[in-house]
Parts: structure tokens; sequence; C-alpha cells
């Protein structure tokens, strides 16, 4: 979470600690629309070429950045 911090194009979710064991990791509930639902996206007017622009640079800015590879990215 700090390395994205100042990111407006991003958001990630609060770590609750104090409910945190080493098996169950708890964080806030985030509502929003699921990347795969595009014609959500697209009735909410979502730039989808900007939408994947803003992805790949997420995920460049935390391997090449931040040597940070998340190898099990998945909607949930």
């Amino acid at each position: 979470k700090r390395h994205f911090a100042d990111e407006r194009l991003l958001y990630v979710p609060e770590v609750y600690w104090s409910l945190t064991r080493p098996n169950l990791l708890v964080q806030e509930r985030v509502f929003g629309a699921p990347i795969s639902n595009i014609a959500l996206l697209k009735q909410h007017n979502i730039d989808l070429e900007l939408l994947a622009t803003i992805g790949v640079e997420i995920f460049f800015t935390q391997v090449f950045r931040h040597s940070f590879f998340h190898a099990d990215m998945h909607p949930g």
C-alpha cells in the first residue's frame, strides 16, 4: 500500500491487522465493477484503452520500480 500511497488511479484496501492471523488476511470490503464486465464498463463510459494502459503501467511499476511481482492476479 505504501508504494501507491499517492496514486490516484489505484486503490489498495486497508488491512485490518488486529483481525489478521498467519493464515487469514482481513481487508476492508471494496465495491466496484469487475474489469471483466465490459458491458458495465461501457455503460459507465469507461475508456477501455485507457483502463488497459493504466493496468499495464501499475503492473510495470510494481515489478520494475518496487521489485514486487504479484503471481496470483485474479479478480477477487
